[in-house]
């Protein structure tokens, strides 16, 4: 390989790590005290995917972008509750998804589950589309490899 398809094939590996990492991760965003079929088993008929990098800034969480989609269900009084949404902190499970979670339990009945994932597109609860972005750049790398080998 001379230097001139190596320089290429690192610049556009860096151009696809790039795209990749740009893209906004869209999250479901619903609330089960006012969406019924926000709850487990979730059924997103009535939930509206969510663009995380229109959330806007929080106060004390500036310069932190959501990057993450976040389920929490909680147990108050004995009424489960669950709340899908962009998550700005916390930390992904194996390979980003969403079996990643933390547990917390208060005084009076209060139980609280936050799990985070930032591995494909609403996966708090739904199909992944990002990762097709990537294999084709793979494609387009590896077609532009083969016709200068020819």
């Amino acid at each position: 390989m001379d230097r001139c398809h190596f320089i290429l094939l690192f610049l556009c590996a860096i151009y696809i790590a790039a795209f990749q990492g740009a893209m906004a991760i869209k999250c479901w965003h619903c609330n089960s005290e006012f969406d019924p079929f926000c709850r487990d088993p979730f059924d997103n008929r009535t939930a509206k995917p969510k663009d995380c990098s229109e959330e806007e800034e929080l106060p004390h969480l500036r310069g932190i972008p959501a990057t993450m989609c976040r389920k929490i269900r909680m147990k108050i009084y004995g009424e489960w509750r669950y709340k899908r949404d962009c998550a700005r902190l916390g930390e992904p499970g194996l390979g980003g998804d969403e079996r990643y979670c933390i547990y917390r339990s208060g005084t009076f009945n209060l139980h609280t589950e936050y799990c985070t994932c930032n591995d494909k597109e609403n996966c708090n609860a739904a199909s992944q589309v990002r990762g097709y972005v990537g294999w084709l750049g793979v494609a387009v790398v590896a077609l532009v490899w083969r016709s200068w080998a020819i």
